[in-house]
């Protein structure tokens, strides 16, 4: 099964189509090594469909992030739009707000498919010798990146450079803040060691995190009746 490129595809980079690319041909070999080694949920398609209606908001989401995108990061157009809603008191600094806020919604809800796409895949399947060690749909995007995939020898198929778990917790727990066009995040709680981002770098790291979960939960389920979104969704297959 073949994710489909969709309209929202079509405005990738060429560097970001070839990283799709890989994306996907990694969601593919990880199924397979995962049925050569008896170690994948046979029921994952069927149990993916669960998740048809939030997968496709999701998806909703990011189209409509992407609209808005156009606007904020085009000065022409943002000054357009500006002009247009002053009576409304939606200033560049409001708009900007809004923009943040609204990747990073984004980013987390990308990271919460891929967690929970991952679980669905490896339900029940026992990665080591001991009793707990094996999937009980509790397990975190840590846990497969340190314990569970090192142990099942498949770490390779899934870019965890681009899969920044640090990232993730700062923003999931508000360790982040807008500070003029950067986003700022912070290592933990103590707001110890800063990482500033412009927004290209948040825009590029919201989109890795977007290419490698579409890729796999696209191999994952079984999407062939999705119309939700018609010809623009990401999970439709050719």
């Amino acid at each position: 099964m073949s994710c489909k490129i969709s309209r929202l595809m079509s405005f990738l980079s060429t560097e970001e189509k070839q990283k799709f690319a890989d994306c996907h041909i990694h969601a593919k070999s990880l199924i397979l090594e995962l049925k050569k080694k008896n170690k994948i949920n046979p029921n994952h398609a069927s149990d993916m469909t669960n998740l048809h209606e939030i997968l496709n908001y999701n998806n909703k989401l990011a189209n409509s992030i992407i609209k808005f995108d156009w606007i904020v990061r085009d000065e022409i157009k943002l000054r357009e739009f500006l002009d247009f809603t002053k009576k409304y008191e939606l200033d560049k600094e409001t708009i900007d707000d809004f923009w943040l806020n609204l990747i990073v919604l984004s980013i987390l809800k990308y990271y919460w498919m891929l967690e929970s796409s991952l679980i669905i895949l490896l339900k029940g399947v026992k990665y080591g010798t001991k009793s707990r060690e094996k999937i009980k749909g509790r397990e975190t995007l840590g846990d497969f990146r340190k314990t569970i995939f090192p142990a099942l020898g498949l770490n390779g198929h899934i870019d965890w450079q681009m899969i920044d778990t640090n990232f993730r917790n700062a923003l999931a727990h508000g360790w982040y803040k807008k500070d003029n066009d950067h986003l700022v995040y912070y290592k933990n709680t103590k707001l110890e060691e800063p990482k500033i981002l412009t927004k290209i770098e948040l825009i590029k790291k919201s989109m890795g995190v977007y290419l490698q979960t579409i890729t796999l939960v696209a191999e994952i389920g079984n999407w062939k009746d999705l119309n939700d979104l018609g010809e623009d969704d990401p999970l439709q297959i050719e």
